[in-house]
Formats: C-alpha cells, structure tokens, sequence
C-alpha cells in the first residue's frame, strides 16, 4: 500500500512531462521559441525532484540548443524539414516503427485504446493517431488517472511499454545524426533523448533488461471478439472480459456478450455519454 502511496507523486510529475512534451513535439507556431525557453524550460527543472530519470544535463543542452535557434520561423523550418517535408529523415508517427508502414495494427490499437478510454481529439487536430504528440497527451491522461486510482497504475504502464519503449530508442538516435547531419540546433534531438530516458525509467535500452510489462500490450492489443449484431470488430473491457470467462467456466452460454458498444448502446437504451476532456497542462498556452 505504501508504494501505491509514493507512486501517486511520480504518476503526477509524469502525467504533466508527457503533457509538456506532447506540447513540445506539435509543429511549433509564433511565441513558441520564446515559451521553449522560458516556461518549458522552467516547468522541465521543476520536474526533476519528482522524475529521477529526467536530466538536468539534458535540460541544460536543450536550453542552449534553443539559444541558436533565431526566431520563430527558423523552429518551425526545422520541424518541418525533420518531419513533415520529403524526404523526411524522422518519421514523428509510431507506426513507421512498429509496423514497418502507415496505417498499421498498430494506429488500429491506438485508435481503439483512446476510443475506449473517451479520449476525444480537438476538432483541430489532422494528425494521425500514432503521431508522438496525441500518444504522448493520451500517456499523460494515462498517469493523471493512475495517480487518482491505483488500479489504473498497470494500464498506463503497459501503455507506454506497448507504444513508447519500443521505438523511442532509434527516434532518438535519428533525430541525433539527423540534426547533426543538417547542421541543425539540436533541439527536438535533446527533446527526444529526454523522453527516452524517462520512458525507459534510466534502463539501457540497448541492453538486455526488459521490462515485463512490455510483453503484455494494453487492453486495445488483446484479442478482438465481433459484434453479433453488425458484425464488427471490438474489444470487450477487462470487465466484460472477466464476466464472459466466468460464464464460460461455469458452461453457460455467453454470446449474448458479444455486442459491440455502439450496439449495445442502442439495444439497451443508454445514452452515449461524452466524457470530461483530458487535463492540459500546456506551458506557455496563454502565450501562444
């Protein structure tokens, strides 16, 4: 019980770094540069005490990368030639390195995990689902509700160990010779190096310890049933999960459970219900 205790600080101070750097990694418009230096940076040191893996070197390189960087366009010029403009030398979506391509099981299983956690993107938002920004607000939402509720602690953790720990690692190494190779300031390099760290809890990733939570995927990479009514895929909550189990291992029929939400909301009157949004913790938002 105590270590669920002193894990509800950490749960906390991670929640708003992901929050911080999902902020961070969208493509930068006016006053970023100077909300990067001042509040980003200022936000990142406070931090430190909470998240032992996070840096103060790292913190300080980013810092002065951004003191070479002149003005606003050129931030922006430098996300767009490492990201967006082709041929991009760094791919900012998940799937490129999970799958191997765009559009893969992986966007699926993302998809699905935020659909199912009533996590609702901003009209704004044109993004994929598996671009590092919208995984890394839903990794912060994640530990802001493990850091409410102690059953939620395994979910987040599982989350980041599905669609962060893996590809994050060789991100980081391809911003690194990117930026170098394009004489840029290293400034999403030291970004991505101090996401990595703190994903990867200060372990080695190139090494052999493993955590075991990264062979376990959460509940969106589980095995999928299909709705006896439309006949689409879904995934069944833990809860939902566990009942028709318990059927089953009593050998009673348990088919009647094989009922997507959107059915299931229709067949049993309920309302859909839209959920509170996702907490921001956006620095230097009233600046921008």
């Amino acid at each position: 019980m105590n270590d669920r205790i002193h894990l509800r600080p950490l749960c906390t101070a991670l929640a708003d770094f992901y929050a911080l750097l999902a902020r961070a990694f969208t493509q930068p418009g006016d006053g970023y540069l100077a909300a990067m230096r001042d509040s980003l940076v200022a936000d990142l040191n406070e931090l430190r005490p909470a998240i032992p893996w996070l840096s103060g070197q790292t913190i300080a390189d980013f810092r002065q990368a951004l003191d070479a960087v002149a003005d606003d366009l050129q931030l922006l010029q430098m996300y767009s030639r490492l990201f967006i403009v082709p041929p991009r030398p760094v791919s900012i979506n998940a799937g490129l390195y999970l799958d191997g391509s765009v559009m893969g099981r992986s966007v699926d299983a993302l998809s699905e995990t935020y659909r199912q956690a009533g996590f609702q993107r901003a009209d704004s938002v044109r993004d994929l689902d598996d671009h590092l920004s919208l995984i890394l607000e839903f990794a912060a939402l994640a530990r802001e509700r493990a850091a409410e509720d102690e059953t939620n602690q395994s979910f987040a953790e599982r989350f980041e160990a599905h669609f962060l720990r893996p590809w994050l690692p060789s991100f980081a190494r391809e911003l690194k010779e990117s930026c170098e190779h394009l004489a840029f300031a290293p400034v999403y390099a030291h970004l991505a190096a101090m996401l990595r760290d703190v994903v990867w809890a200060g372990e080695n990733p190139l090494g052999e310890t493993a955590d075991a939570a990264a062979d376990a995927p959460p509940e969106a990479a589980v095995a999928q049933d299909h709705c006896r009514h439309c006949g689409k895929p879904f995934i069944a909550s833990e809860e939902m999960r566990n009942m028709k189990a318990s059927l089953k291992e009593k050998g009673l029929d348990a088919m009647f459970m094989d009922v997507c939400p959107d059915c299931r909301t229709a067949e049993m009157g309920f309302k859909t219900l839209t959920p509170p949004e996702p907490p921001k913790y956006r620095w230097g938002l009233d600046k921008l």
